[in-house]
């Protein structure tokens, strides 16, 4: 089981037990995060935004949500980065 973690108002979930729309969400949230424009710094380029991703599978994010979302390519690329 992977130890991927969501933690809100003091309830942690880990792992299988946290919901697929959670994970996917997490995820997505996470790429638009990194890819706007924010008072505080300037839009990550969409490789290190990859590469956080990366580092992120099995810890911070489902592995598995990870995968598609990279090969299926179903983030948006024509914002302001």
């Amino acid at each position: 089981m992977e130890a991927f973690k969501i933690e809100k108002m003091g309830v942690s979930l880990i792992g299988e037990v946290v919901p697929l729309e959670a994970r996917i969400i997490a995820v997505a949230d996470s790429f638009d995060a990194m890819t706007s424009l924010r008072p505080h710094r300037r839009a990550l380029p969409l490789e290190e935004v990859f590469a956080q991703l990366e580092k992120g599978k099995g810890k911070q994010f489902d592995s598995n949500i990870v995968e598609i979302f990279l090969r299926e390519k179903v983030y948006d690329t024509s914002k302001n980065m």
